[in-house]
């Protein structure tokens, strides 16, 4: 009588999923270095200034950026004409994003706003999906915060 002497079932495990990683990573193809996108580093400089809403929505909306301190700036956000959106705060740049946790202004909301800059246009969303409808709560209409908004110069 033949015994068969059997990997561990964790080895067996192991053993497929590094073969399903190799065959993955085999249809993987690199470009060089020209295909990856450097960012550029975010100043003050590079931030401070007014922003237009890029919205189709027949309204747009001014987003103020003034420094502070050394990294901290004032956000304000306005409706250029009519009513629409309005928001302040105090936030601390990192990296390329402004983070503002919402319950520091309003107890009731759980969300965090985040501001990403990028060249000459910033983006305004929620960190999570499940918070955007906390960037409504400073608007009228149905209006919300998030979008992109375009540097003026």
């Amino acid at each position: 009588m033949r015994r068969y002497r059997c990997l561990p079932r964790s080895m067996t495990v192991l053993t497929m999923l590094s073969a399903v990683l190799t065959i993955w990573l085999s249809a993987c193809t690199f470009d060089g270095p020209s295909s990856v996108r450097q960012l550029e580093v975010v100043t003050a400089k590079d931030i401070v200034g007014r922003y237009l809403s890029d919205n189709d929505n027949g309204y747009t909306h001014v987003l103020t950026v003034r420094q502070l301190s050394e990294t901290t700036f004032v956000i304000s956000i306005r409706p250029e004409s009519g009513q629409g959106c309005t928001f302040n705060s105090n936030a601390d740049l990192t990296g390329r994003e402004i983070h503002i946790a919402l319950s520091n202004i309003n107890k009731k909301l759980s969300g965090v706003m985040t501001i990403a800059f990028d060249g000459a246009s910033a983006r305004i969303d929620s960190l999570t999906p499940d918070t955007h409808a906390d960037l409504r709560t400073f608007c009228r209409g149905g209006r919300s915060l998030i979008g992109n908004y375009l540097k003026v110069k």
